[in-house]
């Protein structure tokens, strides 16, 4: 089977394939440009959540230190029960600082035995809200195809040196021989899948306590907080998607100007070249860049008794930048036996 148009102004195959399951593929035209159709989708995410939470919590230094004690027993028979030595090693170390806290607890009772009669409450009202927002959008291409079981010949020509063949994230072969021919410029290149995310997040929260303190010491303890963050994250990953020419027995390239391999592999039982102009071979890298920016600020205040309300040594502001670019060299070969 034989497919060709003579001296066309341009050929052009986007997404598309043309196949000869039998014979030869003759292409030829001003212009030829075998290309990927491209497909853009874009997804976008949310969440958010807000909650308030109203409590009240009984305090006694006796009932502390009795949990302390139970606490450090339980790291001990947990710690025990492992076989792996890290884990006995970073267990017997937390049992350690668990006993030595419960040993300063009941000292402390010891030395102001009136503390195990008092008894702290704690009223607690907090609320907490966040939110968060990404987007995706990814760039895909669909690349060509002209295959043949026998030949393949693609010629631009008629045009002087604006006779150019372009072929781009796409595939040519050929059973027998692959043949392209330019009066301009040969052009082997990939494509590339872009996928893009960008993401937002903030929150808030605030909480505001009493406590209240009966028995051997009476009192009153005031407390509140608030707090604010914020941020934005940047990615962009970048595939690329390469020119493959395949000839069974020989693969020949002719340019009145440059041919240039960006991207492309040529491969077959022979491989010729005839670049009237300069011969360029570049490898392309898949990229992967990441950025993100997070900021945040808060403030605490508390009271206790019958003194002034101080400021406790809380508040601030915070940011933090941070990225990463990563780069991966695709299995890329040129060339034949």
């Amino acid at each position: 089977m034989d497919s060709g148009l003579d001296y066309v102004q341009a050929w052009n195959l986007t997404g598309s394939d043309v196949l000869a399951l039998t014979g030869d593929i003759d292409i030829q035209a001003r212009e030829v440009d075998i290309t990927e159709a491209r497909e853009t989708r874009s997804s976008t995410s949310q969440q958010s959540s807000k909650s308030t939470v109203l409590g009240a919590t009984p305090r006694n230094a006796l009932v502390d230190a009795i949990k302390g004690a139970k606490t450090t027993l339980d790291t001990a028979q947990a710690t025990a029960q492992t076989g792996n030595s890290r884990v006995q090693a970073l267990g017997a170390a937390a049992t350690a600082l668990s006993a030595y806290n419960t040993a300063n607890q009941v000292a402390e009772l010891v030395a102001a035995p009136e503390k195990i009669a008092s008894i702290t409450i704690d009223f607690n009202l907090g609320s907490n809200k966040s939110r968060s927002e990404s987007t995706e959008t990814v760039n895909s291409g669909r690349g060509s195809t002209v295959a043949a079981a026998g030949d393949v010949r693609i010629v631009a020509k008629g045009a002087g040196t604006d006779s150019d063949i372009l072929i781009r994230g796409s595939d040519v072969s050929a059973g027998q021989d692959a043949t392209l021919k330019a009066d301009g410029d040969v052009r082997l290149e990939s494509s590339q899948d872009r996928t893009t995310l960008h993401s937002t997040n903030n929150s808030s929260g605030a909480s505001i306590g009493v406590g209240v303190s009966f028995g051997a010491s009476n009192g009153i303890t005031f407390n509140a907080s608030a707090n604010k963050a914020r941020g934005n994250a940047d990615g962009q990953d970048a595939i690329q998607r390469n020119t493959h020419i395949v000839a069974g027995n020989t693969a020949r390239i002719e340019s009145g100007a440059d041919t240039t391999l960006a991207g492309a592999s040529v491969t077959g039982k022979t491989v010729q070249a005839e670049v009237g102009g300069s011969l360029n071979i570049e490898s392309r890298q898949d990229t992967s860049t990441f950025t993100s920016d997070q900021q945040s600020s808060g403030f605490g205040l508390s009271h206790q008794g019958t003194g002034r309300a101080r400021p406790e040594a809380r508040p601030g502001i915070g940011s933090g930048l941070s990225g990463a670019q990563l780069q991966r060299l695709p299995k890329q070969a040129a060339g034949g036996t």
